[in-house]
C-alpha cells in the first residue's frame, strides 16, 4: 500500500490529486498565482515525504517547486518528454510536447484502448490524436475562451476585461444588447464551432480502414461551453497519466 501526490500544474490553475494504490481519493484546486506570488502556500496541501509526480507547464516556478520539495522530504517525479512514460511517441519534436498533454496521452492510450482525440480546455485549448499503434501522433494549440476574452480586451481601448464566470447568464440570447453580451456571445458561438471543426480534422489523420469512431476525450474547467454530448468527460484525466506514468518509473526503477 503507498500514497501519491500528482499535481498539474496549468498557467491558471493547479490541480492535485491524491491517490492510494493508484486510486484517486481526493483532489483539491488551487489558483496558480497564489503559488507563484507565495510559493510556500502549497506546502499544507503536501503530506510530508509523500512522493510527487507532476507535470509543469510554468518554468518560472520549477526551480523553487522542486526546492520546496526536498526541504518536505518529498521524493519527485516531473513528466516530460525525457523521463520515458509508457507511451509510444510517434511526433518527430518531443521536446515540443507539453508535459500535461503527454499525462492526458498517456491515460487516453491507457484506458481507452482505441483512437482518441483529447481536447483540454484551459488558458490554450490543447487537440492530441493518440493512436493505439503509435501513441502520441501530434496535435492542435488553440486559444482558450477566455484568451479570446482577454484579447478583445487587451487589443482595443474601449472593450472591458471580462471573465468566463459570467457566461451562463447569456447562454438563453442570440443577439447581443450590450457590449458584456456581444463579447460572451462571440465566445459562445465562435468556440464551439471552432472545437467541432478542429476534431474533424484530426479525425481526417485516422486510417480509412480503421472500423470504429475515435473516442473524442474533454478535460478542463470550461467544458460548459461545448456542445459535448457525444464527449467523454473526464476532468481527472492528467491527474491519472502522472499516477500511471510514476507506477511505470517505479517498476522499472525497482527492477
Amino acid at each position: 500500500m503507498y500514497d501519491l501526490i500528482c499535481i498539474d500544474i496549468g498557467n491558471s490553475s493547479i490541480h492535485l490529486g491524491y491517490f492510494t494504490d493508484g486510486k484517486l481519493i481526493q483532489s483539491k484546486n488551487i489558483p496558480t498565482h497564489v503559488v507563484l506570488d507565495f510559493p510556500g502556500e502549497i506546502l499544507p496541501l503536501i503530506n510530508q515525504g509523500t512522493p510527487i509526480s507532476y507535470c509543469n507547464v510554468v518554468p518560472c516556478i520549477e526551480k523553487e517547486f522542486q526546492a520546496l520539495l526536498k526541504e518536505n522530504n518529498n521524493p519527485f517525479y516531473p513528466l516530460s518528454h525525457l523521463s520515458y512514460p509508457p507511451l509510444p511517441i510517434s511526433y518527430p519534436k518531443r521536446s515540443e510536447i507539453g508535459p500535461d498533454r503527454i499525462a492526458n496521452s498517456i491515460s487516453a492510450y491507457s484506458k481507452y484502448k482505441d483512437f482518441s482525440i483529447v481536447v483540454d480546455i484551459g488558458t490554450a485549448t490543447t487537440f492530441d490524436l493518440i493512436s493505439p499503434i503509435e501513441g502520441y501522433c501530434g496535435g492542435i494549440i488553440a486559444p482558450g475562451p477566455q484568451g479570446f476574452l482577454d484579447f478583445l480586451h487587451n487589443g482595443t481601448a474601449l472593450l472591458p476585461k471580462l471573465s468566463l464566470s459570467d457566461l451562463p447568464s447569456y447562454k438563453s440570447q442570440n443577439v447581443g444588447k450590450s457590449t458584456e453580451s456581444a463579447m460572451f456571445l462571440g465566445v459562445l458561438n465562435g468556440f464551439n464551432p471552432m472545437v467541432l471543426n478542429i476534431i474533424e480534422a484530426l479525425k481526417s489523420e485516422i486510417p480509412n480502414n480503421w472500423d470504429s469512431e475515435p473516442n473524442i476525450i474533454l478535460v478542463g474547467g470550461a467544458s460548459k461551453l461545448l456542445n459535448s454530448s457525444n464527449f467523454i468527460f473526464d476532468p481527472y484525466l492528467t491527474l491519472n497519466g502522472l499516477a500511471i506514468a510514476f507506477d511505470y518509473h517505479l517498476d522499472r526503477s525497482t527492477k
